[in-house]
């Protein structure tokens, strides 16, 4: 096995929901492969973009954020493109994105940072948000689950697949 220094550093963003690895249940395996770190919160709270830069230490890192974390993922990648070798965007909440006039508010994918969206194909706002990150350059899977499609084995097969090819 390989030191820990050597493998690729993976941050787990939660969303409001749960906090650390507790919000990542099907993922705790990606530690086996990747430096894995997973993000805590306070309840009912998220994290902003300078907390998850501060965790990066200046390391090149992927990103898997769910929901509301997506944004702040997001911010962290258009702050700092350097330090993000990819982005796995979960259910993601972007509401600037499906707003009807986002204004100068509307993100695209970040050149040159590999991004995937994995939604669940229940709720029509995520599945907008999907488009407009896939039709921005954005790899899109959708897999069951709900508002967690990350949590189904299929969801965590596409992140895992995704992480060996961009990580």
């Amino acid at each position: 096995m390989s030191s820990l220094a050597a493998r690729p550093r993976v941050v787990l963003v939660p969303g409001r929901d749960a906090s650390g690895a507790a919000a990542w249940p099907r993922q705790h395996g990606l530690a086996l492969e990747f430096d894995a770190l997973f993000l805590r919160q306070d309840a009912g709270s998220s994290l902003d973009s300078e907390e998850i830069l501060t965790t990066l230490d200046g390391k090149p890192s992927v990103l898997i954020a769910h929901g509301e974390g997506s944004t702040a993922a997001l911010t962290s990648a258009v702050e700092h493109p350097d330090l993000v070798r990819a982005l796995v965007l979960c259910e993601p909440w972007l509401p600037s994105l499906t707003s009807p006039d986002p204004g100068d508010a509307r993100a695209g994918i970040i050149p040159g940072v590999p991004t995937l969206v994995l939604s669940g194909g229940w709720e029509p706002a995520y599945e907008r948000t999907a488009r407009l990150l896939a039709d921005s350059g954005a790899e899109h899977h959708v897999a069951p689950g709900g508002h967690r499609p990350q949590d189904s084995p299929q969801g965590a097969t596409v992140i895992k697949d995704f992480l060996r090819r961009n990580a």
